[in-house]
């Protein structure tokens, strides 16, 4: 789906983003705007696609790939890595741009909100009632049983590489997952509510 389907609507809201500044990593991100926090979980996106996850299994494959405690524990995390990278094309393909558009739209009242694509609050309901998989207590379990395998206990290089890498994985998935679902996706339902009730207001008055 466009995020914008005329080129005066795109260069509108190129302009208004334009003019906000680049938040750094430590921001009270519950006092900036949406398309600030999107294009940082973005980032982060891109930061786990292309680093964190590739760096991961290179520290897989150097593990003896025959020791019976790693098979079941790559093919966990190979698990976690697809609902994770369905997740993101969800996101970054549906809901972003859903939540670019809804702040665009409170700020220049010429975008038109389109509600056709159905509630927001219905799509974050579903996302968490049919994404176990990313739920980061799974990711935890997994780096708690890495901890404890013989290899780690015995010393071995990659094993504790991979344990720590993953400690570090767990703790900004931790911090990514919250900021979505604590701080986005109710800023994003609290932009539909008001566009909903500004667009019913609306029709009341042409109406009457």
């Amino acid at each position: 789906h466009e995020l914008f389907r005329n080129r005066d609507t795109l260069e509108r809201f190129l302009d208004l983003a334009a003019q906000l500044p680049v938040p750094g990593p430590d921001s009270n991100w519950s006092e900036l705007s949406a398309a600030q926090l999107a294009d940082h979980l973005t980032q982060g996106h891109r930061d786990f696609l292309t680093l964190t996850i590739p760096e991961i299994d290179g520290y897989f494959r150097e593990w003896d790939s025959l020791d019976p405690e790693i098979t079941d524990l790559r093919d966990a995390f190979g698990v976690f890595v697809r609902g994770l990278r369905q997740e993101i094309e969800t996101e970054e393909t549906h809901f972003f741009p859903r939540v670019l558009r809804y702040e665009a739209c409170l700020r220049d009242a010429a975008i038109n909100p389109e509600f056709n694509g159905g509630s927001l609050r219905v799509a974050v309901a579903y996302r968490k009632s049919h994404a176990p998989d990313l739920n980061p207590d799974r990711l935890g379990k997994l780096v708690e049983r890495l901890a404890d395998t013989h290899a780690v206990r015995d010393g071995n290089h990659w094993a504790e590489l991979l344990v720590t890498r993953l400690y570090d994985f767990h703790a900004q998935f931790l911090e990514h997952e919250r900021l979505e679902s604590d701080v986005l996706y109710p800023m994003a339902l609290e932009m539909e509510r008001t566009l909903y009730n500004l667009s019913i207001a609306g029709l009341s008055a042409k109406a009457g």
